[in-house]
């Protein structure tokens, strides 16, 4: 038997905040929803009760809608993301992938070989595995909770599994001359986050969703929450240097929030406001990454560096400061707290390590002038 408290939603608004208020066969199911979204709240206990029911019906797990896994999980733990924004592209993708009302159970090895294919035929091995690394949390939050999920493959060394290989650790710095080419050859509105994140060294996330309000032009600096252990992530504070001030100030007038925008080529119709495209108009970078990803690598192909990622210009802002100033600017530059990554990051190009070696050459051949014996004349000797 079902009965609700307060009519046949089964929610209650507390302040800003709904609560499911309702109970089956006896159970009562109490607590904050999280969400000041009614629809939202409507969706999460429509979703709990069909599950509670099901499982007094037929003693087994309750069973989840995909749509339904999402929006619990961004409620309870995604939202709260420093990388928020893009588990929010991640969910969009899943429920249009996988279909909305398709059950958590029903994604078997099979289901999901054809997604991650299809996928791959888009996107890098890293960016699908990404996606598919946040199906897979969704999947691990919803067995906490008791709910039907699969037992999947997600990532093993024997046999089938769902993980790509993806290439070791490389990184390409970015010569002066390939960085010109590779800016004109970005779309216009495309060149100054890329810009921007050569000079500043900050990772894409920081550099896509940078704010006004993260710029402070009298004090001359750029706040930035970049990654951290701790809740939230940690502040990172760079200098506003005049060529960065000639960077950003071309982008004001473009949105009132976002710094770096795109002009939308083609109107897109939705019912979503914030998936809603008209063209001529600007939008922000951090709301739809796919014209972006796709310029990136028509661009990247036409410098003839078709591995060359994004982060690999943060690379190369460590690199350039490196040979400017040292490592311990870099580290500040890039916001490490160990030393050691930041070597990572500030490694020598391979020109650099052979000018390196020649002249360590040079001065030993000084130094053993005189003791070295000349190399023997190639050829047999008669006798």
């Amino acid at each position: 038997m079902v009965r609700s408290r307060d009519g046949r939603d089964g929610i209650k608004l507390r302040g800003d905040v709904y609560y499911e208020n309702f109970s089956v066969n006896g159970r009562q199911f109490r607590g904050s929803l999280k969400t000041g979204d009614r629809d939202i709240a409507k969706t999460l206990v429509a979703a709990k009760r069909a599950a509670a029911l099901l499982g007094v019906a037929t003693g087994k797990k309750p069973e989840i809608t995909v749509a339904a896994a999402v929006i619990r999980h961004w409620n309870e733990y995604a939202q709260h993301w420093r990388t928020a924004y893009q588990a929010q592209i991640h969910n969009r993708t899943l429920v249009d992938e996988l279909g909305a009302n398709t059950l958590l159970s029903n994604l078997d090895f099979n289901r999901l070989s054809a997604f991650v294919a299809g996928r791959r035929a888009r996107l890098e091995n890293a960016s699908v595995n990404r996606e598919t690394g946040h199906l897979r949390a969704i999947v691990n939050a919803c067995d906490e909770w008791g709910y039907n999920v699969p037992k999947l493959p997600w990532r093993s060394s024997r046999g089938p599994n769902l993980w790509l290989d993806e290439p070791e650790n490389r990184q390409t710095i970015v010569s002066e001359d390939t960085e010109e080419a590779l800016l004109a050859a970005l779309r216009e509105d495309f060149r100054p986050v890329a810009r921007f994140a050569i000079v500043s060294g900050v990772r894409r996330e920081n550099a896509l969703a940078l704010r006004w309000t993260q710029i402070d032009w009298q004090a001359e600096t750029i706040t930035f929450r970049t990654k951290s252990k701790k809740p939230g992530g940690k502040l990172h504070v760079i200098a506003l240097t005049e060529r960065l001030k000639a960077i950003l100030s071309r982008e004001r007038g473009n949105h009132p929030e976002f710094v770096f925008t795109y002009v939308c080529r083609h109107t897109v119709p939705s019912p979503d406001p914030e998936r809603r495209r008209r063209r001529g108009e600007r939008y922000p970078m951090t709301l739809d990454g796919q014209n972006f990803r796709r310029d990136w690598v028509r661009a990247r192909q036409a410098v003839g560096l078709p591995e060359l990622r994004f982060h690999d210009l943060r690379h190369t802002a460590g690199t350039r400061i490196t040979r400017q100033r040292g490592i311990k600017a870099a580290q500040k530059l890039l916001g490490h707290a160990d030393l050691r990554t930041t070597e990572r990051y500030a490694a020598f190009e391979l020109g650099d390590l052979r000018e390196a070696m020649e002249a360590v050459d040079r001065t030993a051949q000084i130094l053993h002038k005189g003791f070295i014996a000349p190399a023997k004349k190639q050829g047999g000797t008669n006798g």
